[in-house]
């Protein structure tokens, strides 16, 4: 065998290994509380599917604590979802919140339209950037949630006018990030949650609008290390 061969093979033999211990990992290092309710045959097996279906295994398991602690304190309020790629979060919320009687409002783009986006360097404005937005249609979102009744699809203009305890901001265009955070805030609970997606990553201008508004309020975010960097704020 030619000292090529053995290297193609070594090769061969590290990238399997690194995909079997990626995958090995997911399994073992899991929250203490999610492999306890799988023990205890607790966990439905439709979630259990979707965890395995998810990319952003931090993300997920972040708001699935995140959600059984409201319910566990008992946070009064509905649920808020604005912007629908994250499709594993909409399912988990639905699944998580079931038997609480809370509203869930899934707030998208229900037209095709074109966004404009200004990036910002050093805190000044750089350039603008037009992106194109898809609908979803109101079949996959009727999908998403279940069919469950207290699940109210919106247009973002919606005027929300509940009290919340969980919203999760997957938006990047810039008023409709602002107000979002903005309303939201205003509407949560004490205790309430509020995740904001994006906020370290390729979209500059959601880390600016954020820092601005959490210099406004008596507030911090903490930040969470999944895939694109959301951070999260739990109203005091």
């Amino acid at each position: 065998m030619s000292v090529i061969n053995i290297i193609i093979i070594n090769i061969i033999v590290l990238i399997l290994l690194s995909l079997y211990w990626s995958n090995w990992s997911f399994i073992v290092f899991k929250p203490h509380l999610w492999i306890k309710q799988k023990n205890n045959k607790t966990l439905d097996d439709s979630i259990r599917k979707i965890e395995l279906k998810t990319k952003d295994k931090v993300l997920f398991y972040t708001i699935w604590e995140i959600l059984e602690q409201i319910k566990n304190k008992n946070v009064e309020g509905c649920a808020c979802i604005y912007g629908l790629e994250q499709t594993e979060i909409i399912r988990l919320t639905n699944y998580c919140l079931s038997n609480s009687n809370k509203n869930i409002y899934l707030f998208d783009n229900l037209v095709n339209k074109t966004i404009e986006l200004k990036e910002y360097e050093c805190n000044s404005v750089d350039h603008n950037k037009s992106i194109p937005i898809k609908k979803i249609p109101i079949q996959e979102l009727n999908y998403l949630s279940d069919n469950n009744p207290l699940i109210k699809i919106e247009n973002f203009n919606y005027s929300l006018n509940e009290q919340v305890s969980f919203a999760f901001i997957d938006t990047v265009e810039d008023d409709l990030l602002i107000n979002s955070v903005n309303n939201i805030y205003k509407l949560l609970n004490k205790g309430g949650v509020m995740v904001i997606h994006d906020y370290n990553h390729i979209w500059d201008n959601v880390k600016f609008a954020v820092d601005k508004f959490e210099k406004s309020v008596n507030e911090n975010f903490i930040p969470i290390a999944d895939m694109y960097g959301s951070v999260v704020l739990i109203k005091s």
